[in-house]
């Protein structure tokens, strides 16, 4: 493992890093929920992306944290600039979430706990549930195995810790010398698909740890997976040209061949179709084209990385 990867002070600084889009009265919950922390973060920091809502005034009359008003970047934007400012602060420790994320009283502290017991993982992520205390954002078991060539996701498990390869950023704690090595999330996947390019790029061949006991609650109006079938918000499914654009991203930017990037934009434009016998299905079936388009011409050439 590189020098820079290991992790020198399990104990240290945290900044919280919170990214906010027009849910004042939920981000309210959210702040009071980790300033009532077991273990306090060192500083918060606020993500706004241009809310129209009043959150910039009421971020204005707070002296208990720090905030920064950008342009609507998406949630990946959002958590790209928070990084980069904790990092550039030196804090030890990045704690992220989004607005919507309710962390019970000793989350951080048992995220903490965990980086002391499996130290060598990348990230940390919390047990994520929903307003019924269903399982949500649940990660993807990481598969690689030692020398034996078992899989070692449950080397911990005893202890209620599990590595995996993917999670989201509903709670995620990450070290500065992860984050030095690896580098921020991507800005330009504005929403859906950049926390799993991150986690995965920070996991590589060692994996990020699932903290069973360090549990969230996420605020989801709609606690099931985002599916354009079930969407009427004419706002929201033009938002999903950025899932079906992404989900073509990521398999680029895993390597996948031309073939298998070619014959998932295929299937995704032949099964999009059937959007034309449906509600809204003529702005259904031209948020896919247009998102599938751009994931096929998107550039991800090197100047565009560090742009991003």
């Amino acid at each position: 493992m590189n020098n820079l990867e290991i992790h020198e002070e399990i104990t240290g600084s945290v900044c919280a890093v919170v990214v906010t889009h027009n849910r004042l009265e939920i981000l309210k919950q959210c702040v009071a929920a980790i300033l009532n922390q077991t273990r306090k973060p060192d500083r918060i920091w606020v993500i706004n992306n241009s809310s129209s809502d009043g959150t910039e005034t009421w971020l204005q009359s707070r002296e208990d944290m720090d905030f920064i008003t950008q342009e609507n970047l998406g949630g990946a934007g959002g958590f790209s600039t928070g990084f980069k400012i904790a990092n550039e602060a030196d804090y030890d420790w990045v704690w992220a979430m989004d607005d919507d994320v309710i962390p019970e009283k000793d989350s951080l502290e048992k995220l903490l706990e965990a980086a002391e017991i499996d130290s060598h993982a990348r990230y940390y992520s919390s047990r994520v549930i929903d307003l019924a205390g269903r399982e949500s954002n649940v990660p993807v078991i990481f598969p690689q195995g030692s020398s034996t060539q078992y899989p070692q996701w449950g080397k911990y498990l005893g202890l209620g810790l599990v590595r995996v390869k993917y999670a989201t950023f509903v709670s995620l704690l990450v070290n500065k010398s992860v984050i030095r090595a690896h580098g921020y999330p991507h800005a330009f996947f504005f929403i859906w698909g950049d926390d799993y390019e991150y986690t995965a790029r920070l996991a590589g061949d060692v994996g990020g740890c699932y903290v069973g006991n360090s549990v969230v609650k996420h605020l989801r109006a709609n606690p099931n997976r985002p599916e354009l079938d079930s969407e009427t918000n004419p706002l929201r499914i033009r938002l999903f040209s950025y899932m079906f654009r992404n989900d073509l991203l990521l398999k680029r930017l895993e390597g996948k061949s031309f073939f298998r990037v070619f014959a998932s934009f295929s299937k995704s434009l032949i099964l999009s179709l059937r959007f034309l016998y449906q509600k809204q299905g003529l702005l259904k079936f031209r948020t896919t084209l247009k998102g599938l388009y751009q994931g096929i011409s998107f550039p991800l050439d090197e100047d565009y990385f560090h742009k991003s």
